[in-house]
């Protein structure tokens, strides 16, 4: 029981982390490409 809840709370950061970079990486393509004045 306790390997299997280790097992899941691993697999829940990973895939969070995946969302993660993948986000942050698809908020910085769509930022403008010219600063605000």
């Amino acid at each position: 029981m306790e390997l299997e809840r280790a097992g899941i709370i691993q697999l829940f950061e990973i895939a969070f982390e995946l969302y993660w970079k993948s986000m942050k990486g698809h908020l910085e393509a769509q930022k403008p490409m010219r600063k605000r004045e």
